[in-house]
């Protein structure tokens, strides 16, 4: 019980930081409602007054028949501009709390750790940003439509059954239980089938953005009837999910209505009994049947809600699990570094992943300004692992890395990435045109800025032989390009920022070996003074590092120039006869 409480507590207060207007708005919004709902709430007690006339028909009773009826005229039409005014207000506020809400998320996203990333699919976090955020302004949107009025007219209906009538209003008290039991028994189902419902949903979205993006693969190997089974079963997932979910809400809200309908007729029973003992008029059995129907209309509205609310509870801990989320790259207050000579130092340095797999185990190593250094080694030996570490991706878990002498953990991480370029293994290009791809991330660039880079990476001719030329559209993820190209063109977003500091992950892995060579002469003539970081299988690439590293397990197990390691007869000795 302790434990549900405070869950519930925790989701309020996530929801009351989500919705983010302060007091005096929600006591503006209130105030409307009440004013929209006066027509309601005054039905019951306009119906008794003109029983009450029609029965003793009294002629001073004329003019306040009039007036009864012409004031309750006007309250009937001012309600169509204050609901407007009313729907103006939350929409004003939900659609509101919707974008500052996708932007939190969004930010928050590009601040976590790439720990967080490799484990969470990206189906499932679009599915929070889109599907849950839908969800959340669904569930703020009936809380002021449906919520808010019950919760007046409940209050209001109690009231006035108390002071008219105390018996009638401990009647009213008494109803209450058979509800709020019946709240409390489907509560755990509601919110277990709308969790797993969920979870089907990101499962699903998941494995959707998977499929599309191997297509290629897919249709290169024949295996279409597969994939599509695979997506057959997890829509099947989710149609049953959904159906169990829609089963329960159909039993919550019919049960709910059979409640509230039996709790009706019980008061309307109490009161047809207190007017035959004559302790009631026939105006009162209709002034207290209609409060006790207001009562029971609102409450049955709650009821209907809250299937909606449930899904609502869910999306909000599904969003709390980024916005919350301790895997965040701290980087406020910390240095930022402005002079950046390209220093770097890794000492005893340490790292596994989540699954326990060591990549780096006391790894240490000193890079001068301006060097130029290749680390070589069979796969899974922790070279690209050291590299995703300097730049910041992942955290040491023992040792420490210094950038320009100081340790990285006291460095506000960005400042330092202005300074850095990365080809990464994987290229990685944007929807949109040459141009947007090279100046990613950069504003104020020239087209010759761009044409020089595109010099550099030996794409110029290429592009200019074009229609389009720079503006030419490249596809999702550089589709409508060879890999050559691809690659090519990752170059030279990496040359344009002009960094003191170059990584480069198998850089010219996807480019044949005429490209290779004809590039390599413009990457030495980048890399000169400035430090270079190289991955590098083939070894005709690192011809111009001025140290190489040999790594296996995680280690650095040799270390020196290109002729010192082959005079070692070692293992870079062995690589270099199988290349040779």
């Amino acid at each position: 019980m302790a434990k549900e409480a405070h869950s519930a507590f925790k989701t309020l207060r996530i929801l009351i930081r989500l919705i983010g207007a302060g007091p005096m708005s929600h006591t503006w919004i209130a105030l409307v409602n009440l004013v929209k709902t006066l027509p309601v709430l005054l039905a019951p007690v306009f119906l008794s007054e003109l029983v009450r006339i029609a029965r003793h028909n009294e002629s001073e009773d004329q003019t306040w028949l009039i007036t009864l009826c012409i004031g309750f005229a006007v309250l009937i039409l001012m309600n169509v501009p204050v609901h407007v005014y009313f729907i103006h207000l939350t929409s004003r506020l939900t659609r509101r709390m919707e974008y500052d809400l996708r932007t939190r998320l969004i930010q928050c996203m590009q601040r976590l750790s790439m720990g967080f990333h490799t484990a969470t699919p990206s189906g499932s976090l679009q599915a929070k940003v889109l599907r849950d955020v839908d969800s959340l302004v669904q569930l703020v949107t009936v809380l002021f439509a449906v919520c808010l009025p019950s919760l007046v007219g409940g209050i209001w209906s109690l009231s006035f059954a108390f002071i008219s009538n105390p018996l009638v209003g401990i009647a009213f008290v008494v109803a209450t239980p058979p509800a709020v039991l019946l709240l409390r028994g489907f509560r755990a189902p509601l919110k277990e089938t709308n969790k797993r419902y969920r979870q089907r949903m990101e499962h699903m979205a998941s494995r959707l953005s998977e499929m599309i993006d191997l297509i290629p693969m897919t249709r290169a190997h024949g295996n279409e009837s597969t994939e599509e089974r695979v997506a057959e079963g997890h829509l099947q997932h989710v149609q049953h999910e959904g159906h169990s979910l829609d089963k329960t809400t159909a039993l919550f809200q019919s049960s709910s209505w059979a409640c509230m309908q039996m709790l009706l007729c019980s008061v309307a029973s109490l009161s047809a009994v207190l007017a035959w003992m004559g302790h009631m008029s026939v105006e009162h059995i209709i002034l207290y049947h209609g409060l006790f129907a207001l009562v029971v209309g609102h409450f049955t509205q709650f009821m209907m809600f809250l299937p909606q609310l449930a899904r609502g509870v869910d999306a909000i801990e599904s969003m709390d699990e980024v916005l919350s989320s301790p895997e965040v790259e701290e980087n406020e207050g910390k240095m930022h570094l402005e002079d950046v000579r390209g220093a770097l130092a890794f000492k005893q340095v340490k790292f596994s992943y989540p699954d326990g797999q060591t990549a780096l185990h006391n790894f240490s190593l000193s890079v001068e300004p301006g060097e130029c250094v290749a680390f070589v080694g069979p796969s899974g030996s922790g070279k690209s692992t050291l590299l995703n570490l300097l730049i910041g991706f992942w955290r040491t878990q023992g040792g420490s890395i210094h950038l320009e002498g100081i340790d990285q953990e006291n460095i506000d991480m960005r400042s330092w990435r202005k300074h850095v370029a990365v080809v990464p293994q994987t290229t990685v290009l944007v929807s949109g045109s040459v141009r947007d791809n090279v100046c990613y991330g950069m504003e104020g660039l020239s087209d010759d800025d761009v044409w020089s880079a595109l010099q550099v990476a030996d794409l110029a001719e290429t592009i200019d032989a074009w229609p389009n030329k720079l503006e030419t559209e490249i596809g999702s993820n550089g589709v409508k390009l060879s890999g050559g190209q691809r690659q090519r063109l990752a170059i030279a977003r990496a040359v344009i920022r002009d960094p003191k500091v170059i990584i480069l992950d198998e850089a010219t892995s996807a480019l044949d070996v005429f490209s290779e060579n004809a590039i390599q002469e413009s990457i030495d003539r980048l890399t000169t003074g400035r430090t270079t970081l190289i991955v590098a299988h083939r070894l005709s690439t690192i011809k111009k590092a001025s140290r190489v590293v040999v790594m296996k397990d995680g280690c650095c197990v040799e270390s020196g120039t290109r002729a010192e390691l082959l005079a070692q007869q070692g293992i870079f000795y062995d690589m270099h006869k199988m290349q040779a």
